[in-house]
């Protein structure tokens, strides 16, 4: 942690005043790369149905772009994405994530992520402490590819999807993920809802939901699951 680069949007010790967005980008192309800076104080909590409710950390529009060894925390979104709110107009934008960590990161969806129309590349990236009033503690993954591959989730929060929610995304690949002590009312670690879920040497441990609740580890509505190698354990749901 020694000689950070520090991206704050911390203008005024007034936090309704820090900055709407630390980053932001719009068409940015494959060449495109962020890497090694420390992203936090943003907060997107401008106007109502504005993008100005988005992307406290980051905001990306019909971008491709490589983000490497970034921490992004303490960043917040009255809508959409606290840490990164990643939107395109087409499909064949991509979000490539590599090293990075999330924590204490919040917003009415995805706390962490909020991605759609794009697809979305993470690798060995860790979430803690991430929330969401509604969907999606760390990842809502909507009309996108979401693949993951050696990340870490704990102590992330939603109404729904504690770790990631997956809403009509094309699939959802993860390999040798970890999800532990994420909570929501519906799906502790994951809900994959009309969206294809391929899970890979994965473990869930004490995953929850609240009384009236299912899916403590996953809860998988109208979308195939594939499960392999994986272990599930001391996970909880209620029903009264």
């Amino acid at each position: 942690d020694n000689n950070q680069t520090i991206l704050s949007g911390e203008i005024n010790e007034d936090f309704e005043l820090w900055s709407l967005n630390v980053v932001s980008g719009a068409n940015l192309d494959t060449n495109t790369n962020l890497d090694g800076f420390r992203i936090t104080k943003g907060n997107a909590n401008g106007a109502s149905d504005t993008v100005y409710e988005n992307g406290g950390g980051v905001y990306l529009s019909d971008s491709n772009m490589t983000a490497s060894n970034l921490v992004i925390t303490n960043n917040s979104a009255g809508e959409e994405g606290g840490g990164i709110y990643n939107w395109s107009s087409d499909t064949t934008r991509s979000l490539t994530l590599n090293n990075c960590v999330f924590t204490n990161n919040s917003a009415f969806d995805g706390g962490g992520i909020y991605s759609r129309d794009s697809s979305l590349t993470l690798t060995n990236c860790v979430f803690t402490n991430n929330s969401a009033d509604e969907l999606g503690g760390v990842i809502y993954s909507r009309d996108s590819s979401l693949t993951l591959t050696n990340c870490v989730f704990t102590n992330n929060s939603a109404r729904s999807g504690g770790g990631i929610y997956s809403d009509k995304s094309s699939s959802s690949t993860l390999t040798n993920c970890v999800f532990t002590n994420n909570s929501a009312s519906y799906g502790g670690g994951i809900i994959a809802k009309s969206s294809p879920l391929t899970l890979t040497n994965c473990v869930f441990t004490n995953n929850s939901v609240g009384i009236g609740g299912w899916g403590g580890g996953i809860y998988s509505g109208d979308s195939s699951l594939t499960l392999i190698n994986c272990v599930f354990a001391n996970n909880s749901a209620g029903m009264n």
